[in-house]
């Protein structure tokens, strides 16, 4: 199977945590944003680059080859096969980390919600960076646009940076969300000035299960939005499920997806909705032992408790 990849000439990712970091795609490794250079032409992404056309496989992507290694999808088998862009045509955007949830598959560095517990365990928590390092791209070529975080649709940048893209009506726009919140009318009029809007809800089990894996969300109230947006989004609106596999849920995906299949198949045009999976990384992946998960469970449990000022 070819090792090639689109994504390091066609898309860009950057973060805006702890001055800024960059990757070819938010499935790759991330590296510290070097000031000496430009954004588009960071010495990490030019490495990246020359190792695809040179046939190799950069161990940044080593997610890619993991899935795949698998049988999962893979962001390199999806995006990653498209035609070769002279110019970056596609952005990937992690606003921050400012987020509502603490998911125990998450951590104190894509999540403002763990911040009391990771000062609990002595870790140093990350800072949000100022929303600017989009500034630095051409957004005219734009036609697809990626918004995760933290929770992006928490704050307004999204909305700061949509309002600057230039053709909106050629440009898709994608979301990771938790699912916590409902956008208002005024979002809804600025996604109706795009070709399409791909909302898509980070949701691992159902039921109790689910609340316990993603702490401080309600299962019932995620799944009324799931179908307040189905109900309510705008016409060029479209909607999936990305399921983070763990040692959580290892064992109970046929709840989910009994879940989709009987609730969440379609809009409500009768377009299917996305259903993907992506592999946990850290102490909840399924590659630790149960003997390694069931102590950091235990010791996550234990910190939640502690009340200390």
């Amino acid at each position: 199977m070819s090792s090639w990849c689109s994504e390091p000439f066609n898309n860009i990712y950057v973060e805006n945590i702890d001055g800024g970091k960059i990757a070819p795609c938010c499935a790759s490794k991330t590296e510290k944003i070097n000031q000496y250079f430009s954004l588009m032409n960071q010495p990490f992404l030019l490495d990246i680059r020359k190792q695809f056309l040179n046939g190799k496989r950069p161990d940044a992507c080593e997610q890619c080859w993991k899935n795949e290694a698998q049988g999962l999808q893979s962001r390199r088998l999806d995006k990653g096969q498209e035609k070769r862009q002279p110019v970056i045509n596609s952005l990937e955007i992690n606003v921050n980390n400012i987020c509502n949830l603490k998911c125990r598959i998450c951590s104190e560095y894509y999540s403002s919600g763990w911040h009391s517990d990771s000062k609990k365990l002595g870790k140093t928590v990350p800072k949000p960076g100022k929303n600017n390092l989009w500034k630095e791209i051409n957004l005219h070529p734009i036609r697809w646009i990626h918004f995760n975080g933290g929770e992006p649709l928490l704050t307004n940048d999204h909305i700061e940076i949509l309002k600057a893209i230039p053709n909106k009506q050629d440009c898709t726009v994608y979301y990771n969300t938790n699912g916590t919140i409902r956008v208002n009318e005024n979002v809804f009029n600025l996604w109706r000035k795009f070709l399409l809007v791909k909302l898509i809800f980070s949701v691992d089990d159902i039921g109790d299960q689910f609340e316990y894996q993603r702490s401080g969300a309600v299962w019932k109230e995620v799944e009324s939005n799931m179908f307040w947006y189905v109900n309510q989004a705008p016409h060029n609106t479209m909607f999936g499920i990305n399921r983070t596999i763990s040692r959580y849920n290892h064992q109970r995906l046929e709840y989910l997806d009994d879940w989709h299949q009987n609730n969440f198949i379609a809009n409500r045009y009768g377009d299917k909705n996305d259903f993907t999976n992506q592999m946990a990384e850290g102490s909840a992946s399924v590659e630790q032992t149960q003997k390694q998960f069931e102590s950091y469970d235990a010791k996550l449990n234990l910190i939640r408790t502690l009340d200390v000022s």
